[in-house]
C-alpha cells in the first residue's frame, strides 16, 4: 500500500489546560485524518501539572541518580497522552499509545536536560499503517545504556515533536493557544503584528518562550518546517527558509449561525461541540418532536420548537439535519438549499437516493449540502475516496454496517439470531426496525454514496445486489470469517455494486472488523491499496463526523467573511 503523509501534531500545554480540552484537540486531529494525514500526536502534560509535579520532588533532597525525578515528572504527560487517548477511541477513532521505550525514542546527556539521539522508526511506522493515531507523551525520552527515563529539559515536548518529525520525514505543527507567533507577544499589552512567515534567523528573536529554544535550533540545524498555529484558528505562522512577512491583520468574524433539527443521542452530542465554540457557532434554535421529553444535554427551552420549518426559515446560514425519519426531512432541506443555507446531515438514505441533486441545488443558491457523517461513523471514507478519485480508484470495498457485524460476532460466539438481535438493540447498534440494516440496504446506501465520490457516478439502490442477514445465515466454523461485504467497482465503463455475504480467510483485512466497527479498502488503477477502519456508529463518532463538517463551513465563512472586508477597505 502507498503510504500518504504524516503530520506531527503538539498538543501543548496552553491548549491542554483541562480535560474539558479534549474535545477540541480530538476535532484537530480527526481534521487532519479528514486531509488525508497519519498522525502522531505529542501530548503536554495538563496546565499546572508540571508544575505541582515539581514541587513534590522539591520535598527530597537532591538524589544522586535523578532518573527518580524525570519518572515522577514524565508521570504528567503520559497522564494526559493516556487521556486523549480515551477522548479520541470515544470518538471512534483508532489510537495507539506509545511510550518512548516502545518506540526506541533513546537519549543522551544530563537525564534532565537530554537530547533525543535514536528512534525505532519501524515501531512507529507498524501503528501508523495500521490506522491508528500514534499518541506520544511528550517531554520524557530513555536512555537505554543506562536503562533510566530522561527528560528533554523544560518544554521539552517541543523537542519531542520536532525530532519525531524529523526521524519520521513529516510534517510538524504546534497547537499553541495563539494564532501563530507575534512581534512581542500575545500576552504582553500591545503585542504588535503577527508573523504569516519566519525566517529561521528571525526566528530565534520572535518565538521567546513560544517554542522551546532547543527544538528551535535542532528544527532549524534539521531543516524541519514549523507551523504554530490554535485550535479552530484559521491563521497561522510558518517557520522556515522562506523570508519572513507579516500578516494583514483580519477583522473579527461574527458566528456561523446554526439550526438543528432533531435533538436525539447524535444531536445532543453535537449540541454539546456546538456550546464549547461560542467564538464560532451561535444555535438559533432546535426543532423536536416531543418539547417535554427529558434530555440531558438541550438548550434552553425558548430556544426548542416543535416546528421544524421555523428553524429552516430562521436566519441561520446551516441547517443541520438529524431527524431520524422525520417525513419532512427532504422538503426541509430542500426549502433549506433553495434559501442559500448549507445543510449537513448524518442520513444516509437521503443522501443516497437524493444527494446529487441537492448538491446541484446547493451550488446554484451559494450554499452547501455535506454527508460525511451517512457513511462510517467518524472514518473520514468519502473524503478519501474523493481524494483518492484523481488517482483512478478501481474498486471499493468494506464492512459498512455496524449491526450487521455486531449480530454476526455475537452469532460466532454461539448466540441465537434472536439473541444477538435483542443484545444489538441493547447496545444501541440497531434499531427498534432494524429492516434496513438487516436486509443490506443500509449497507448500499453507503458502498453507493462512496461510489459517487469515487467513480463520479453511482448505481440505483434498486440495481445493487444484496444478499439480507437472518436466522438462516450460516456462520462458518473453524479459522474463517464470514462478513456482510459491501463492493463497488468500474466494468466495462460501467459501475457496479453489491451488498453480499462472503466467508472471509481470517487473514483477510476485513475479517478482523469487530462488532460496530466498520472498514473501507480502496484499491487504486495502479495496484496501490489504502485501508481505512474504525467506530462506524454511535453517539460520538457521528457526532465527531458532523461536527467536522460545521468545523469546516465554520473556517470557509472566516475565509469569505475577511476577504469580503478586506476587499472593502481596499
Amino acid at each position: 500500500m502507498s503510504k500518504p503523509e504524516t503530520l506531527v501534531l503538539k498538543l501543548g500545554g496552553s491548549v491542554l489546560s483541562s480535560e474539558d480540552q479534549l474535545p477540541d484537540l480530538v476535532h484537530e486531529i480527526y481534521r487532519r485524518r479528514r486531509a488525508g494525514y497519519r498522525v502522531v500526536a505529542v501530548a503536554s502534560a495538563l496546565g499546572g501539572t508540571t508544575e505541582s509535579l515539581i514541587a513534590r520532588g522539591a520535598a527530597f533532597p537532591a538524589a544522586r541518580d535523578e532518573s527518580f525525578r524525570a519518572a515522577l515528572l514524565a508521570t504528567g504527560e503520559l497522564a494526559s497522552a493516556s487521556l486523549l487517548g480515551l477522548a479520541l477511541e470515544r470518538a471512534g477513532i483508532p489510537a495507539a499509545l506509545c511510550t518512548p521505550q516502545q518506540i526506541g525514542l533513546t537519549t543522551s546527556g544530563p537525564t534532565l536536560d537530554a537530547d533525543p539521539v535514536a528512534l525505532d522508526r519501524a515501531a512507529v511506522e507498524e501503528r501508523l499503517d495500521a490506522g491508528q493515531v500514534v499518541v506520544v507523551p511528550g517531554y520524557s525520552g530513555h536512555d537505554r545504556r543506562h536503562g533510566r527515563p530522561t527528560l528533554l529539559g523544560r518544554g521539552g515536548s517541543d523537542l519531542t515533536a520536532v525530532f519525531l518529525a524529523q526521524r519520521l520525514g513529516a510534517d510538524c505543527e504546534l497547537l499553541k493557544d495563539v494564532d501563530g507567533i507575534f512581534e512581542r507577544g500575545p500576552s504582553s499589552g500591545d503585542p504588535g503584528q503577527a508573523f504569516d512567515r519566519l525566517s529561521w534567523a528571525d526566528a530565534v528573536d520572535a518565538c521567546g518562550p513560544a517554542i522551546q529554544p532547543k527544538a528551535l535550533r535542532y528544527a532549524r540545524r534539521h531543516r524541519v518546517p514549523l507551523t504554530v498555529s490554535r485550535p479552530g484558528g484559521i491563521a497561522s505562522t510558518r517557520i522556515g527558509d522562506a523570508p519572513t512577512r507579516r500578516r494583514v491583520t483580519r477583522p473579527g468574524v461574527r458566528p456561523l449561525r446554526i439550526g438543528l433539527l432533531g435533538l436525539g443521542t447524535v444531536g445532543q452530542g453535537v449540541y454539546r461541540h456546538l456550546t464549547r465554540h461560542p467564538e464560532q457557532f451561535e444555535l438559533v434554535g432546535a426543532a423536536v418532536r416531543d418539547l417535554a421529553k427529558p434530555r440531558q444535554h438541550a438548550p434552553d427551552p425558548r430556544d426548542l420548537t416543535v416546528e421544524a420549518w421555523r428553524i429552516v426559515s430562521s436566519d441561520c446560514d446551516v441547517i443541520v439535519e438529524l431527524t431520524d425519519g422525520n417525513p419532512d426531512s427532504t422538503s426541509l432541506i430542500e426549502a433549506a438549499l433553495r434559501e442559500g443555507k448549507s445543510v449537513i446531515t448524518a442520513n444516509k438514505e437521503i443522501s443516497a437516493v437524493r444527494g446529487a441533486r441537492y448538491r446541484r441545488l446547493a451550488a446554484r443558491h451559494g450554499g452547501r449540502f455535506v454527508c460525511s457523517a451517512s457513511v462510517a461513523g467518524a472514518i473520514p471514507a468519502l473524503e478519501w475516496a474523493r481524494r483518492l478519485a484523481s488517482r483512478s480508484v478501481r474498486s471499493i470495498e468494506g464492512v459498512l454496517n455496524g449491526t450487521t457485524n455486531f449480530i454476526l460476532g455475537r452469532l460466532e460466539q454461539g448466540a441465537s439470531f434472536a439473541e444477538a438481535l435483542n443484545a444489538a438493540q441493547t447496545a444501541g447498534f440497531a434499531e427498534a426496525d432494524p429492516g434496513a440494516d438487516l436486509s443490506g440496504r443500509d449497507a448500499a446506501c453507503k458502498i453507493a454514496l462512496l461510489a459517487e465520490a469515487a467513480f463520479g457516478e453511482s448505481p440505483s439502490l434498486d440495481a445493487i445486489r444484496r444478499d439480507e442477514l437472518s436466522a438462516t445465515t450460516e456462520v462458518p466454523e473453524g479459522n474463517q470469517r464470514v462478513r456482510f461485504v459491501a463492493r463497488a467497482w468500474r466494468r466495462s465503463g460501467r459501475i457496479q455494486a453489491e451488498v453480499v455475504r462472503r466467508v472471509l480467510p481470517a487473514t483477510h483485512p476485513l475479517a478482523s472488523v469487530e462488532d460496530e466497527d466498520n472498514a473501507v479498502i480502496f484499491e487504486l488503477a495502479d495496484g496501490t491499496r489504502h485501508a481505512l477502519g474504525g467506530k462506524g456508529a454511535g453517539r460520538w463518532p457521528t457526532a465527531e463526523s458532523v461536527f467536522a463538517d460545521l468545523l469546516q463551513l465554520s473556517r470557509a465563512h472566516q475565509r469569505r467573511s475577511a476577504g469580503r472586508r478586506k476587499e472593502k477597505a481596499s
